[in-house]
């Protein structure tokens, strides 16, 4: 069927914000891998390093100063992987509309189009009806049986490597720099917590691809 001019034009409009979106999750993956290896490499050579610096330093506080690196960059990490499945989910609406499978009557734009998201989320009238998880799903998803990997692969690495650090770090809590133990104890706690919810919306909760596609289908009115 011959496209009219005004077809022709959405066309253009739609590829284009494809192509770039394209690259800025090209980018954002490219971010994502940089704070992983980097959190990686710093680790390990800050607890290399440990043996030279016993004389400034008790040996517990030197396998915490990791910690440094490694919480931020965790949550950094999965704040990215939000992002990252938010843009798909627009993504595929896109793929739909260049194949003229549907259409968009609100078509915005990216950036009008998140601004409508980000209020629409605020304002709670994004809900996404999760699918029921039993007790075998959730061990899966513990086990790396799914079809995201990943995001459990990246999660057990910072969760890891915070933990060699706590386990070097709190091997007296009785000595010097109680308070300070403690606290790098609370806030792996509260990481891990936070980033195990995390993986767990992104692969079958309401930050999943899925989730996202379904948010965007009523942002931009999906016929």
């Amino acid at each position: 069927m011959k496209k009219s001019k005004k077809d022709k034009v959405a066309f253009e409009i739609y590829n284009n914000e494809r192509i770039v979106l394209r690259e800025e999750l090209h980018n954002l993956k490219n971010c994502q891998i940089t704070f992983l290896t980097t959190s990686v490499a710093a680790t390990g050579a800050l607890l290399g390093f440990t043996p030279s610096i016993k004389s400034s330093l008790p040996p517990e506080i030197s396998f915490l100063i990791p910690l440094v690196i490694l919480l931020p960059s965790w949550w950094i990490f999965f704040d990215k992987a939000t992002t990252i499945t938010r843009i798909i989910g627009y993504y595929r609406i896109l793929e739909k509309l260049i194949l003229r499978k549907c259409i968009a009557k609100r078509f915005l734009g990216w950036e009008n189009a998140l601004g409508e998201f980000r209020n629409a989320q605020e304002g709670g009238k994004l809900k996404y009806k999760k699918k029921k998880i039993g007790f075998i799903k959730r061990f899966r998803l513990a086990d790396l049986r799914t079809s995201h990997p990943y995001w459990l692969v990246s999660y057990f690495i910072f969760f890891g490597l915070s933990a060699l650090c706590i386990a070097g770090g709190i091997e007296n809590l009785k000595t010097s720099y109680t308070v300070i133990k403690l606290l790098s104890i609370f806030l792996v706690f509260v990481s891990a917590i936070w980033n195990a919810k995390t993986v767990y919306k992104i692969i079958s909760g309401r930050c999943s691809y899925d989730a996202n596609e379904t948010f965007w289908t009523i942002i931009l009115d999906i016929r």
